[in-house]
């Protein structure tokens, strides 16, 4: 099974593409989260663009990890150009450390992203609920690059 899934991972790669991802989720009430996240393209549409994502955050207040999975789509606002897109994504969040089932809430991410040939750069919000009832809510500035 673990060949299987390997195999597919790996010709989802090679055949859609991906994007890899880093930066700061700043919170408003001052906490600071760092962020590094992989996109895996799944389907491509038009402006319309669908896949998963994959994420890790670092709180460095409490220095605790949290890991995120989840959906991404995104629009872009000039076909032609694809420079300018808004994106959205909806996702499970958990901590790494003492990871139980219990502890799996959720997190969306929406913002604006402007591609520079294969360099990107996020501006958007955030908000993600943690087991324990606190939340981060903020802004999120991102950059990365397409494979």
């Amino acid at each position: 099974m673990k060949k299987i899934v390997l195999v597919f991972l790996v010709f989802s790669v090679l055949y859609f593409g991906f994007d890899i991802r880093g930066g700061i989720n700043y919170d408003l009430k001052g906490a600071m989260l760092y962020n590094a996240e992989a996109n895996l393209t799944l389907s491509i549409s038009g402006a319309i663009t669908n896949g998963f994502v994959v994420s890790a955050l670092y709180d460095s207040s409490s220095t605790a990890w949290y890991g995120s999975l989840g959906t991404y789509n995104e629009y872009n606002l000039d076909p032609q150009k694809k420079d300018l897109a808004l994106y959205g994504s909806g996702s499970i969040v958990f901590p790494i450390e003492g990871f139980d089932f219990n502890k799996i809430t959720g997190g969306i991410n929406l913002g604006i992203r402007y591609y520079i040939d294969k360099f990107s750069v996020d501006f958007g919000l955030f908000a993600m609920l943690l087991y324990n009832g606190s939340r981060f809510e903020g802004i999120r500035l991102l950059l990365g690059y397409t494979f």
